[in-house]
């Protein structure tokens, strides 16, 4: 499958399932009975059955399944209709990986491309986040085998609480049988409760087997640049009174004020956390914050996203209308963010 256009040049991209949870009403000494367990963990990357607690409903376990690039864990599933009938799945992680990059600096290139571009079709949210993993004495061994790369942040369209999230982030590819491979850039869908059935076709493993990842992704993956000269003579131009607007402190050329506006956003944002850190723990809490080499990069990051530079035009829109309307309710002159102003800074992609 390939990209649409501005990211064609990443190359051919496979969509495949990675983690799909499945809670069964079958108990776990059943189900480790009637499943054929050598040819599950042979065709996955990983492979688990836990016990559910007895108050947590009809379901009494869960199954934990890693895919490789192949759905064939879930075929071997749906060929064992006895151990699990009434079941249902409970979570589906479709990934979008890109093709294997030799050298992490090429990697991280790919990221800040696929970054800059993709996005997330109908996405709630009014912001994006960007975190890198924890690496300390706990679980650096648990992240360094599951492919994490320490430093790099991840990208997150929407919280835990969505039932379509999304997140961009790079990684090594695991190896079936154990082992990594080289890095990928992977955009990640995680689907929950009803979006399973809504976009998959059904909640049940031979509805996962039959549905089409490569139609899911092309619904609900936005891809769009941002056209910084527009979004600079938006939010740099003067008033029709021959006074500067209150962006003065964007100069320059139309394009170079859109980077500068976006830039200063970042640094602001980064200054209010480091506030509140100050304000709530302390100052040497907010040296520890900012001494992280990685944590500017991090809001950097999030901040070339176009779906976090819509949400900061669709705050000054809202600040806008609050300071023109009256007390009538009635928004007074002509606003300068309207929402085709703000769409004209955005080239969506087929």
């Amino acid at each position: 499958m390939l990209l649409p256009s501005p990211l064609d040049s990443v190359g051919h991209v496979t969509a495949h399932y990675d983690r799909v949870k499945i809670a069964a009403k079958a108990s776990k000494a059943d189900l480790l009975r009637l499943l054929p367990m050598a040819s599950l963990q042979t065709h996955s990357l990983d492979f688990r059955v836990k016990q559910r607690h007895a108050y947590t409903g009809v379901y009494n376990a869960n199954i934990d399944v890693v895919c490789a690039t192949d759905r064939a864990p879930l075929r071997i599933l749906a060929c064992a209709p006895g151990a699990l009938m009434g079941h249902v799945v409970t979570e589906v992680e479709i990934a979008v990986d890109s093709r294997e990059i030799p050298s992490l600096h090429e990697a991280m290139e790919i990221l800040d491309k696929v970054v800059r571009h993709a996005g997330k079709a109908r996405h709630s949210r009014d912001r994006v986040i960007a975190s890198a993993a924890p690496w300390n004495e706990r679980n650096v061994k648990r992240n360094k085998k599951a492919g994490l790369v320490e430093g790099v942040p991840t990208v997150y369209f929407e919280d835990r609480a969505a039932e379509v999230g999304l997140k961009i982030y790079l990684r090594q590819q695991r190896r079936k049988g154990g082992g990594l491979g080289g890095y990928i850039v992977r955009i990640e869908f995680t689907l929950r409760t009803k979006a399973i059935s809504r976009h998959l076709g059904g909640d049940t493993i031979s509805a996962l087997v039959r549905a089409s990842l490569k139609r899911f992704v092309q619904e609900n993956l936005a891809v769009a640049t941002v056209d910084y000269e527009a979004m600079g003579a938006l939010v740099g131009r003067r008033r029709s009174t021959g006074q500067q607007s209150g962006n003065s402190r964007f100069r320059g050329s139309a394009e170079r004020t859109g980077h500068m506006a976006t830039r200063h956003w970042a640094a602001h944002e980064f200054s209010a956390k480091r506030d509140a850190i100050c304000k709530a723990k302390g100052r040497n809490a907010a040296h520890a914050f900012e001494s992280r080499e990685h944590i500017w990069g991090e809001f950097l990051c999030a901040w070339k996203s176009p779906a976090q530079i819509r949400s900061k035009l669709l705050a000054l829109r809202r600040e806008e209308l609050a300071a023109r309307r009256s007390k009538k309710g009635r928004v007074a002159g002509r606003p300068r963010y309207t929402l085709k102003a703000i769409e004209a800074c955005f080239v969506r992609s087929a």
